[in-house]
C-alpha cells in the first residue's frame, strides 16, 4: 500500500479551494480515505511518475471512475488515475466524508456525494443495516434513491419481513403498485443467487454430513411458499446428491404424493436412496396423518427396488420436522 508521508506539512492539510493536496502527500491522504472502501492505491510506476493505480473492491465505483477520466489497465488489473489531484476528487467523491472535510467536498462539482446507507454499509459493515435499510440499499442501487424508502417499506410491511420478500412470486410482487419490472428481477436475482449459494455445499458433499446446509438451503427454498411443494432428494451410493427436483405441487394444505413416479424417477437417476422434502404453508411442520400414511407407502414401494429413504424432512416457517429424528420413518 502507499506510505503515509511524514512531512507535518500535510497531515491534516486539505486545499479546499485548489481541491486536494497535490504531489505523493495528496496522494497519501487520498489513499488513507478510499482505502475503508477497499480501494487499494499504488504507484503507477516509473513510465508513469506522476500517475496512481486503483485495485482491490473498485466494482462498485466503476462508473464514477470512468467519468472522471480514470482508465481500465488490463494487464495491471486496475483503474489508472493520471495524476495526484485526479485521485484526490475521486477519493472526496467515493470516500464518507469526515465533517472536517465536507465543505470541501462539496465544492467538486460533478460528483454526488456517497449514499448515507451505503458510506454505512461499507465503514461500518453490512450489519449496521436493519432488515428496511438493506432493501433500501439493494433497491436504491438500480437508482431509484427517492422511491427506494417508500418501496421498502412497502414491500415489509406486504410480506412481513426480508426473506419473504424475496420468496414472494412475481405475480405478487407486481400486486404492489409501485414495484417496477426492474425491480421484480432485481428481488428475484437475488433470490435465485441465495438458494445457489446455499445450494453449493449439499451438491459438493455427502448430504448426511451436510445436514445444516441441507436444511439452511431447505428453508430459504420452501418455507415461503404459499401452497405446498412436494421436493424429492436423489442420492448416489456415496449419499451424495444426484438431482433435487420439485415432484408435485398441491394447495395451501395438500400435496398429491405419487410412489409410482418417484420410483421410475430414482431408477432412471439410478439414485440409491431418496430424501422426501415438502413444507407447511400454514408455517406448523408437524406431520399430518396422510403425510405419515403417504410417506410409508413411498418406502414400501422403493424398497421393492432396493432403494432407502433416508428421511422425510416438512419445513415450516421457523422450524423443521424430520420423520428419522421423530421415528416416524
Amino acid at each position: 500500500m502507499l506510505p503515509i508521508d511524514d512531512d507535518p506539512g500535510y497531515a491534516l492539510r486539505w486545499d479546499g479551494a485548489a481541491g486536494p493536496a497535490a504531489g505523493p502527500a495528496g496522494a497519501a491522504m487520498a489513499a488513507e480515505r478510499l482505502l475503508p472502501l477497499g480501494i487499494e492505491v499504488t504507484a503507477a510506476g516509473a513510465a508513469l511518475p506522476e500517475a496512481w493505480l486503483l485495485s482491490g473492491n473498485t466494482y462498485p465505483w466503476n462508473d464514477q471512475l470512468a467519468a472522471a477520466g480514470a482508465s481500465w489497465d488490463r494487464q495491471r488489473q486496475a483503474w489508472l488515475v493520471q495524476d495526484a489531484a485526479a485521485l484526490g476528487q475521486l477519493a472526496v467523491a467515493l470516500a464518507p466524508v469526515s465533517p472536517g472535510l465536507a465543505e470541501q467536498a462539496a465544492s467538486f462539482e460533478g460528483f454526488a456525494p456517497i449514499d448515507p446507507l451505503q458510506a454505512r454499509f461499507f465503514e461500518i459493515g453490512p450489519h449496521a443495516l436493519n432488515d428496511h435499510e438493506l432493501l433500501q440499499l439493494l433497491l436504491s442501487l438500480q437508482e431509484l434513491p427517492g422511491e427506494a424508502q417508500t418501496l421498502s417499506q412497502a414491500l415489509l410491511e406486504r410480506f412481513g419481513g426480508l426473506s419473504a420478500v424475496f420468496a414472494a412470486d412475481r405475480q405478487r410482487l407486481a400486486e404492489i403498485d409501485q414495484v417496477s419490472r426492474k425491480t421484480i428481477a432485481l428481488i428475484k436475482a437475488i433470490q435465485v443467487a441465495l438458494e445457489r449459494i446455499l445450494h453449493a455445499p449439499i451438491k459438493e458433499n455427502p448430504i448426511i454430513g451436510s445436514w445444516s446446509a441441507l436444511i439452511d438451503y431447505l428453508k430459504v427454498a420452501l418455507r415461503h411458499k404459499t401452497i405446498e411443494h412436494l421436493m424429492v432428494l436423489y442420492l448416489d451410493r456415496k449419499n451424495r446428491l444426484i438431482r433435487d427436483e420439485v415432484q408435485q405441487q398441491g394447495t395451501v394444505d395438500h400435496t398429491p404424493l405419487y410412489p409410482r413416479e418417484i420410483v421410475k424417477r430414482a431408477l432412471e437417476l439410478a439414485a440409491s436412496s431418496i430424501i422426501l422434502v415438502h413444507n407447511h404453508p400454514s408455517g406448523d411442520p408437524t406431520p399430518s396423518p396422510a403425510d405419515v400414511n403417504m410417506t410409508k407407502q413411498v418406502v414400501r414401494a422403493l424398497e421393492a427396488v432396493d432403494i432407502t429413504v433416508h428421511d422425510h424432512v416438512i419445513v415450516g416457517l421457523n422450524d423443521y420436522l424430520s420423520f428419522r429424528a421423530k421415528r416416524l420413518l
